[in-house]
C-alpha cells in the first residue's frame, strides 16, 4: 500500500484509511486479545456503561482494499502479540 499513488489531495477523508482486520471485535475480546499477547491473567475491571461508549469495534477495510490494494493479513491476536514484542524491546534497550 505504501508504493500507490494518493488520491489527489482535497477533502481530508480522500487520503484517508480504516486498516483494521476486518472482523468485529467486541471491547471484551479486545481485553482478552490483550491480556493474550502480554501473558497477563489480570481481571478486567467493569464499571457502568457511559452515554456513547462503544461495545464493539468494527472497521471497514473496503477503501484501503479498492484504492491502495491492501488486505489484512494478521490476524488480531497474533498483530497484538507482535505489536506487544516490539514494546517490550524497544522498554529493554
Amino acid at each position: 500500500a505504501a508504493t500507490v499513488a494518493l488520491p489527489p489531495a482535497g477533502r481530508l477523508y480522500d487520503r484517508a484509511f480504516n486498516v483494521g482486520t476486518g472482523v468485529p471485535t467486541s471491547v471484551l475480546g479486545l481485553a482478552d486479545a490483550l491480556k493474550r499477547a502480554a501473558g497477563s491473567a489480570a481481571s478486567v475491571e467493569h464499571a457502568p456503561a457511559r452515554a456513547g461508549e462503544l461495545q464493539q469495534s468494527f472497521l471497514n477495510v473496503g477503501k484501503a482494499a479498492q484504492v491502495l490494494g491492501w488486505h489484512p493479513t494478521v490476524a488480531l491476536d497474533e498483530g497484538l502479540a507482535k505489536t506487544y514484542q516490539w514494546f517490550l524491546q524497544r522498554r529493554a534497550s
